[in-house]
């Protein structure tokens, strides 16, 4: 046996070993463009997994009555990139242009014989939540066509936003069901709908929105130095600060004497609300593309959302998809000016434009690191601890603190340099 006949059946062998099994997740596509599906539709289940269709595909959904305190509201269409043996619909995801949408749901119960999940067709299905209302039109088809038993019914529903429907946002929203509404007992079992509004446009008329975060470790559990938001129209490149005015002064604890990599921690959220996909390319190659690290719907925690997950997983080939945050993460060198974390080019429209960097332009000033303090004893159990760290720039040239003054925006005649 050759010896990479050995190495494979080993991974395999650990792979079976260490129970790894596969999770779902969805792929997006653009919504207008060469491939374009119009309006997408997805779900996440209980544990998170994902899986959806383009607007064409009926949301086919089997329910029956509530009887043990639990409800099971089972998604029995969509795909995944992964066999998905959780269908249980936890948040309901949509997203539309212009706003305005369209889609068919049909629904039926696996146990009994008349309608037992339905939209009530006198009271509007999606509850509006957060003074953001969309109406929904409910049309009642009958049995539906194609592999259907006698059991199921179809409704198409017509999503229009009542106002500013140029406001390309995310709200959430709740979807509501009826369970047995013709029939004693009927109950309501409202599901959490996310719904996002994009343009029709690309980011040409659209601008991406980046939020970037630096944390003074090599992880996600660092202390955050710097934050900043900007927009991109990815018509050129994009350049975050410049040398007369730096994206932002990052503390280093330590006085670097030579020229050895600093490490610290970028994450990049990339806001998309435009019908089509962007990648990001290694800013060291072209010809491929990297994979994001999460995905996460765009809406302020403070809505009282926290009952939607925070961030999930989708197929990698979604990029930076229509509706959503898509986060990127990765070390960031502070010692080393004008870093290119994303180069970003449009996946799949003939109105994209090429591939452009993203570019930050920082300064650095290093510090030293004077010792812990606690808001309390250790003994006591419930202290609080504090990192002292002192910096005072070094002047890099004669104008280095008329630059800082201009920055901060003092009078020049005196800058009071950063202690924390």
């Amino acid at each position: 046996m050759s010896y990479s006949r050995k190495i494979a059946g080993l991974i395999i062998f650990l792979a079976v070993m260490s129970g790894v099994s596969a999770y779902a997740e969805y792929q997006f596509d653009d919504l207008l463009g060469p491939s374009g599906v119009s309006y997408q539709w997805m779900m996440l289940n209980t544990g998170g997994e994902t899986f959806g269709a383009k607007h064409a595909v009926p949301i086919d959904i089997s329910g029956d009555i509530l009887t043990t305190g639990d409800a099971i509201l089972e998604v029995q269409s969509g795909n995944s990139n992964s066999t998905i043996t959780d269908r249980n619909l936890h948040t309901f995801f949509f997203v539309l242009t212009e706003g305005h949408g369209e889609f068919d749901m049909n629904f039926r119960s696996p146990t009994m014989s008349f309608d037992v999940a339905t939209p009530n067709l006198a009271l509007s299905t999606i509850l509006n939540e957060n003074s953001v209302p969309y109406t929904d039109t409910k049309t009642a088809n009958g049995q539906p066509s194609g592999n259907y038993d006698a059991l199921w019914r179809n409704y198409k529903f017509v999503l229009e936003r009542n106002r500013e429907g140029t406001r390309y946002d995310t709200v959430a929203q709740y979807f509501y069901f009826q369970q047995n509404p013709s029939v004693a007992p009927s109950q309501g079992i409202p599901r959490p709908m996310v719904i996002a509004n994009v343009s029709s446009g690309t980011a040409t008329d659209e601008p991406l929105e980046l939020r970037m975060t630096l944390r003074d470790s090599s992880s996600m559990s660092g202390n955050i130095v710097a934050y900043t938001r900007d927009t991109w129209s990815v018509e050129e490149d994009k350049i975050v600060g410049a040398d007369e005015n730096p994206w932002v002064f990052v503390p280093v604890k330590d006085l670097n004497v030579g020229n050895m990599r600093i490490n610290y921690f970028l994450t990049t959220e990339v806001v998309n609300h435009t019908s089509v996909r962007y990648a990001a390319a290694p800013y060291d190659s072209y010809g491929s593309w990297e994979d994001p690290s999460i995905w996460k719907f765009d809406l302020p925690r403070y809505q009282g959302t926290t009952y939607i997950e925070s961030e999930f997983k989708l197929a990698p080939l979604s990029h930076i998809a229509p509706g959503l945050v898509t986060v990127y993460s990765r070390p960031f060198n502070v010692n080393e000016q004008n870093k290119r974390p994303l180069r970003l080019f449009p996946v799949d429209d003939t109105r994209g434009t090429g591939i452009y960097d993203l570019i930050l332009s920082h300064r650095v000033i290093y510090g030293k690191r004077l010792g812990e303090t606690y808001k309390q004893p250790a003994s006591v159990g419930n202290f609080n601890f504090f990192e002292i760290t002192a910096y005072q720039p070094n002047p890099a040239d004669i104008n280095f603190y008329d630059n800082v003054a201009r920055v901060t925006g003092s009078d020049g005649k005196k800058v009071v340099t950063p202690t924390t």
